[in-house]
């Protein structure tokens, strides 16, 4: 498309594209999320082209190489004007917009090194590819699933070469041979929705899903027989329950059990892992004990009776969730202990994962070891009162005197630092789970090194 001939950037885009040309970053303001990144149909001119049949393709992992089968003929593209951006989350809660730089700044990278895993010429630079389905009763997408579909497990070892052979195989055939390969959920619905006068793109979600349309009218209709959902928010809500293992009938009265809870439907990944993992039904319990959806979420993989317990002490879902994840063990009792001690919450965790009880970690905190340091003393036998005398002797440093060994860093705190020493057994906590799973990776012995010869050991 020539140049004036494209319309103007639409105002988001448009905004962004000046942040890139600034080079400079942009903080998100309070309650504006953690960004969006601009997407193909935001260009005005692939919503036209859209109009026509055409959908853009995604450029990034395996299917651009569906690119190299496609027919000539249903294949194009535009200039990508998207600008190209990252957003940055900070720890302490910053959210920024920043021009992206590098590898960030040009996918074009990507799309080079997995074709070159095929053996093909890199993809032109610049280019938003579009295609049109070569079957004009199927949609783009199911011509992508029914590619998806033909790989088998050892396929996906291989990576590249395996998906553009289906690739390959799947658009080489005819209208009546994908017809024929479809698989029998896929077909069906197909069928039903042409009898009802609808195909293409307009249903390809629809069909990749299972959807017929007697699912649709249970789901769109308002009033007691449905629940007012689009066909876009039904086919994404039940390709999230469906991708469960269940099947399509199940996952549509799933959909609705949840919409006539009154809960919302999918923003993103939020409440994803809920759907997936959650039955309403499960879910009516929670609610009629008072707990809302994002309590829900937050206590996913936890019983009712646990969750009840946390809040009857007074923690909120997401501060009780965060300990139980540093001691799956823990109770609402020995929390509170470290507030009594007089524990900061900044560093109660660090101290809970590590296996340490309140007064465990007040002992050592008074001598000035922080929790990840404490480990080092304990795995060789030795307690605050050993911190005190070494301190009293006036030799300086949180470790042991003369202690060597590994350690890594996540941050420039004291308490960022992971030591590679060995937990007593039966050490509470995730970090000593942690650290044993990690003695079955090959190259454990760079981090661990040999076992710790104990106390009195000749450093």
């Amino acid at each position: 498309m020539a140049p004036d001939a494209v319309a103007p950037l639409p105002p988001r885009l448009a905004d962004l594209a000046q942040l890139v040309a600034s080079g400079k970053a942009r903080e998100l303001a309070s309650g504006q999320g953690t960004g969006e990144m601009p997407r193909a149909d935001e260009l005005p001119e692939v919503r036209d082209l859209s109009r026509a049949g055409w959908v853009p393709l995604d450029a990034s992992g395996y299917e651009v190489l569906a690119l190299a089968a496609w027919p000539a003929a249903q294949r194009g593209w535009v200039a990508d004007r998207r600008p190209r951006v990252v957003f940055r989350l900070w720890m302490d809660g910053r959210r920024e917009i920043v021009p992206a730089s590098g590898e960030r700044a040009d996918p074009h990278h990507e799309m080079r090194e997995t074709a070159a895993a095929c053996g093909l010429p890199p993809p032109p630079r610049g280019r938003l590819w579009m295609v049109r389905s070569p079957w004009p009763d199927l949609g783009v997408g199911v011509a992508l699933r029914m590619i998806w579909m033909r790989l088998g497990p050892e396929d996906h070892e291989s990576g590249p070469p395996a998906f553009l052979a289906a690739a390959r195989e799947v658009l080489a055939m005819d209208s009546t041979q994908v017809w024929e390969a479809m698989p029998p959920d896929m077909r069906a619905a197909a069928t039903a929705w042409l009898a009802h006068g609808r195909t293409g793109e307009d249903v390809a979600d629809l069909v990749c899903r299972g959807l017929h349309p007697w699912h649709l009218e249970r789901l769109r209709a308002t009033g007691p027989e449905g629940v007012g959902l689009s066909d876009a928010e039904a086919a994404d809500w039940v390709g999230i329950v469906g991708s469960a293992g269940v099947d399509t009938d199940t996952a549509v009265e799933r959909v609705a059990l949840w919409r006539e809870l009154g809960v919302p439907g999918p923003d993103g990944d939020r409440r994803r892992s809920l759907f997936l993992e959650m039955d309403p039904v499960e879910a009516r319990t929670w609610l009629e004990a008072g707990f809302d959806v994002d309590e829900l979420d937050t206590w996913l993989g936890v019983d009712l009776a646990t969750a009840s317990a946390w809040r009857g002490a007074g923690f909120e879902a997401r501060v009780a969730r965060d300990l139980l994840l540093a001691d799956s063990t823990l109770s609402p009792a020995e929390a509170c202990e470290f507030d009594a001690a007089g524990i900061d919450t900044l560093v109660r965790h660090g101290w809970i994962a590590a296996g340490f009880s309140a007064a465990e970690a007040r002992a050592w905190i008074d001598q000035d070891v922080v929790a990840s340091e404490a480990r080092v003393w304990r795995s060789l036998g030795l307690g605050p009162d050993d911190a005190r005398a070494q301190r009293d002797s006036g030799v300086a440093g949180p470790l042991p005197s003369g202690w060597e060994g590994g350690w890594a860093t996540i941050g420039p705190d004291r308490e960022d630092v992971s030591f590679g020493v060995n937990d007593p057994p039966g050490t509470r906590g995730s970090v000593a789970a942690e650290h044993e799973a990690m003695r079955d990776f090959p190259d454990d012995e760079a981090f661990f090194g040999e076992p710790d010869p104990g106390p009195g050991a000749d450093p």
